[in-house]
This record gives C-alpha cells, sequence and structure tokens, in this order.
C-alpha cells in the first residue's frame, strides 16, 4: 500500500482513470482558461485532522526520512536547517555551502568548489524563481556529504536518490568528477523543491515531481518509450497527494514520469506561460484536498489515456495507435535529449551494427538506435 501524508490519504495503485478513453489533446487548457467548477477528487479518504484549512501545517514533529520519501511534505512549513558539527560552510547571495571536505579519490577528480555551487545556486533560484512566476527564495542551505555512502547512512536514502530536498535544507553528496563536485542535475532539481516549498506550499505530487524534473532537463526516454509501447493503465489521482511515503521502488521510476509528461503537456497548448499560471492557482488554493483537484482544473477530462495521446504526437507527430505502434518497434533517431519541452523522435533506416549512433542531418543532432531498450 502506497501511504501519503499532507492530505493525509490512502491511494489506489494504477488503475486506468475515468471510463478509459482517451480525452482529445484540444482538451487540456491554459491554466488562465480554468474558471469552470473542479470535479470531486478522485482520491477519496480524508483523515479528520487533515480537512483543517490553510496553506501549511506546522513543521513535521519527527525528522525527515529519506527511505520513506523522496522530497519534503510541501503542506508542512519549512524547518531550519541543522548543519553537521564537522562541516565547513559559506555563504554567497543567501546561500549557504555546508560540506565535508574530502580527499581526491580518481583519476577524473577535482576539489569541491563551495563557493561556486553557492553563486551558481544563487543563479538557479533564479531561473526557479522566473520558470515559475514567484518571488526567489531569500536563503537555502545546500549540505554535501563527502560520498554517496554518508549521505546514504546519514539521509537513510536509497542507492538511486542522488539527492533530496528534506524541507529544511538541500541535500547532496560530493561528485568530485563532476564539474564543481556536485551533480548540476541533482542541484537543479532539488533547488526547484526548495523554491516551491518556500514560493507555493501545499501542492500535489505531480507538480512538484514534475517541475523538479522539467528543471533538471533529463529525458526519462527509456519509460516514456515504455509507457507509449505498452499503453498500461494508470490512474492520475495516484499522483494527487502532496507526497508519497513508502512508495516501493518499483513505482517510482513511473510516478515521476508521468508526473513530467502532465507539466510537458500543459507547456504544449501554453508554453511555459502556463507553468507560471498553473503554479499561480496552485498558490491560491487553501488547502490540500483543493491541492489534489488542480489537474482536473488545469486539463479537464484528460485521463491518462490522453496524456499518452498528447506525448505521442509532441514526440513523433502521430497520435497513438497502429502508426505509432509501427514506428516504437522500428529503428529511432531522438534529439534534445536534455530538454523534455524539446524532446522529438523520428524513424530511421536500421544500422548494420547493433550499436547507438549519431544522426547528423538533424538540427539538433539525434542519438539513433536499431531498436529502443524496454
Amino acid at each position: 500500500m502506497i501511504v501519503v501524508v499532507g492530505a493525509a490519504l490512502l491511494l489506489r495503485h494504477c488503475v486506468l482513470a475515468d471510463d478509459g478513453r482517451a480525452a482529445p489533446a484540444s482538451s487540456i487548457v491554459s491554466p488562465t482558461a480554468g474558471t469552470a467548477a473542479p470535479r470531486a477528487p478522485r482520491v477519496p479518504i480524508l483523515a479528520p485532522s487533515a480537512a483543517e484549512p490553510g496553506r501549511q501545517q506546522p513543521p513535521p514533529t519527527t525528522p525527515f526520512d529519506g527511505a520513506k520519501a523522496h522530497t519534503a511534505d510541501p503542506c508542512t512549513a519549512p524547518t531550519d536547517p541543522v548543519i553537521p558539527g564537522d562541516f565547513q560552510t559559506v555563504i554567497v547571495d543567501g546561500v549557504t555551502v555546508a560540506w565535508n571536505p574530502s580527499e581526491l579519490t580518481g583519476a577524473f577528480d577535482l576539489p569541491l568548489r563551495p563557493a561556486a555551487i553557492a553563486r551558481l545556486a544563487a543563479a538557479l533560484l533564479d531561473e526557479a524563481a522566473d520558470l515559475t512566476g514567484t518571488p526567489r527564495r531569500a536563503e537555502v542551505t545546500i549540505i554535501i556529504d563527502a560520498a554517496r555512502a554518508d549521505f546514504q547512512a546519514r539521509m537513510h536514502a536509497p542507492a538511486w536518490v542522488g539527492g533530496l530536498y528534506d524541507g529544511a535544507a538541500v541535500q547532496l553528496y560530493a561528485r568530485l568528477n563532476e564539474d564543481l563536485g556536485v551533480s548540476l542535475a541533482a542541484l537543479r532539481h532539488e533547488l526547484m523543491h526548495a523554491q516551491l516549498h518556500a514560493a507555493v506550499g501545499c501542492m500535489p505530487f505531480w507538480l512538484n515531481e514534475g517541475l523538479a524534473q522539467y528543471s533538471e532537463g533529463a529525458v526519462p526516454v527509456r519509460d516514456w518509450m515504455t509507457m507509449l509501447r505498452t499503453a498500461e493503465p494508470f490512474d492520475l489521482a495516484t499522483l494527487g497527494a502532496p507526497v508519497v511515503f513508502d512508495l516501493p521502488t518499483a513505482n517510482v521510476t513511473r510516478m515521476y514520469s508521468v508526473s513530467l509528461v502532465m507539466i510537458v503537456a500543459l507547456t504544449e497548448h501554453g508554453g511555459e506561460v502556463a507553468l507560471r499560471n498553473l503554479v499561480r492557482i496552485a498558490a491560491s488554493v487553501d488547502s490540500a484536498p483543493a491541492a489534489i483537484e488542480l489537474w482536473d482544473r488545469v486539463a479537464p477530462k484528460t485521463a491518462f489515456p490522453g496524456l499518452l495521446d498528447i506525448l505521442a504526437r509532441k514526440v513523433f507527430g502521430v497520435p497513438t495507435g497502429p502508426e505509432l505502434d509501427v514506428l516504437l518497434r522500428g529503428p529511432l533517431c531522438c534529439s534534445s535529449m536534455r530538454s523534455p519541452a524539446d524532446f522529438t523522435c523520428h524513424a530511421t533506416a536500421a544500422h548494420p551494427e547493433d550499436r547507438p549512433w549519431t544522426d547528423y542531418t538533424t538540427t539538433p543532432h539525434g542519438i539513433c538506435r536499431n531498436k529502443w531498450p524496454n
């Protein structure tokens, strides 16, 4: 069972939303047009304590546990960071970077650059504020462990987690073979969580994680291809809670990938202006249950089959159906692998060797495979 907090909901596992029919792509509207009354929420069970209104509840009484959740509950107020006593600190433009000095171990390692990380983080917060149309978070703390094992032990994080935002600080670990010494993708992702927590507060999982992935820039190609190839049903209501606890690892990838599709679907119809309008609407609601209904408000009657159709048209230029099925079985070239809004694929001739190759005939160039992996 997936246990959610913030709205204290018990979620159903993946079942087909609504009547199972694909909604037309035109059913997604710009959030500015979302004046119709939202449908009743499809997540039915509320604990009595969650019915009290309010943008944010007091800070949690138990410490954040990365083994149970992958980001802080946005319906609780931000908390003060606790920096380990043996960490060094530097502060630049409202960004505190605390780190545990580590030794260089690899042939390609570089020293960690905390001051540069702080300056970059300040600029990334400016970008996050601009993308979401919100005031830039005035202060944020970034805590960097010396190694992945230290990060996992301190945050109880699964092995696949590259960073966390725990409601008090962005938590990362040093990657000394990377520029500046940390994963820039993880830094972007977690700073978006921090920005949204301070500027918006209570919001659904799909908005919080979708925007963090959009800001990060990576495209989950394997997962999107699998979703389009199998069309396995998925209930979007499972993404409506503010945060998900005790999420099985097998479900993590799909929930994150679908959340990103929801964000990209909105940009397809309104560009990044639609994202700012979406965030504005999310910030205007006065309780967690209202936040759960947000998708029905900005994309009425768009269930998961409709999302797949939007994704197929955006990436391949064709709707879901026989033509797409043929494309997905054959060789493909894909471009803009670091930009979810620009990612596209097209059919190509098979390569004599079963290995990836580059398509130089397109701008930007594409990465090609005889068959994209499931």
